[in-house]
């Protein structure tokens, strides 16, 4: 399963370092990755990365990821970590993993103002 939304338009990333946090509601089981992207310019392509396992298939469960909450950058699966994309960011996307099953529903960011975005 993918689910993505995009801030910013790929030729115009957005500089979202004053993100203080995501916070969603999640429920299912598996593995499942919560990325914010660079997407469209080759230079700068590339995500910040926090993965996590879940095993709650029928209760909500609340997440807050924080900026030191991203895995650090090793480049697995794209993975450069937040200080890359943080000044270029265009989307934040959800992956389930590994025979997941998620729903995720109320994402939330804050720190920013809707002004940052495009």
């Amino acid at each position: 399963s993918f689910f993505e939304v995009e801030f910013c338009p790929y030729d115009a990333p957005c500089d979202l370092s004053a993100l203080d946090s995501v916070e969603f509601y999640i429920r299912g089981t598996g593995t499942f990755s919560l990325n914010l992207e660079s997407l469209g310019n080759a230079n700068y392509q590339g995500k910040a990365m926090h993965l996590d396992s879940l095993d709650s298939p029928n209760e909500w469960i609340r997440k807050s990821i924080k900026p030191s909450d991203f895995d650090k950058p090793d480049s697995s699966w794209g993975n450069f970590g937040r200080d890359l994309v943080r000044t270029k960011m265009t989307s934040l996307s959800v992956f389930a993993m590994d025979n997941a099953e998620i729903w995720l529903d109320d994402v939330k960011l804050y720190g920013i103002r809707r002004d940052d975005l495009r």
